[in-house]
């Protein structure tokens, strides 16, 4: 996880010193995207519909400027005041835990955004496209 944020980050900074856009999409490299994704609808802080975890998913965001900008470069700075509180006290690094203290500012829309993880095989991953059963959640936000 550590890593992947410093990577966030480092993405963050080098878009930053080129251009400033209105809104910004930042998105896993590692999926198929097998929904259309218009960057310019929906809201200025948007998130998949999906494995929140009892938090916000982490994988996918877009939105204003400023929001992406917490989204991506906020989370090293803000770890040891959300490790502070109640919630970091019980749920430690847990990503979508903390994805929901980082945005808690933010006004979240929830999007139909459908994508499954691709192996370094090339192979989707069956247990990420797992579809929904009575004892257990689906894995991503539809079946292809």
């Amino acid at each position: 996880m550590w890593k992947q944020w410093h990577s966030i980050e480092a993405a963050w900074e080098l878009m930053a010193r080129h251009a400033k856009y209105a809104r910004v999409g930042l998105f896993r490299l590692d999926v198929v995207y097998r929904t259309p994704i218009d960057i310019s609808s929906l809201g200025d802080a948007v998130v998949p519909n999906f494995a929140h975890w009892t938090g916000v998913n982490d994988r996918a965001f877009y939105g204003s400027w400023d929001n992406a900008r917490v989204w991506a470069t906020q989370r090293i700075p803000s770890l040891a005041r959300y490790l502070s509180t109640p919630e970091g006290k019980r749920a430690g690094m847990h990503s979508e835990s903390f994805m929901k203290y980082l945005t808690k500012n933010m006004t979240l829309t929830f999007a139909s955004i459908c994508f499954q993880r691709v192996r370094a095989h090339g192979e989707i991953d069956p247990e990420y496209s797992r579809p929904a059963t009575s004892s257990t959640p689906a894995r991503a936000p539809c079946v292809v």
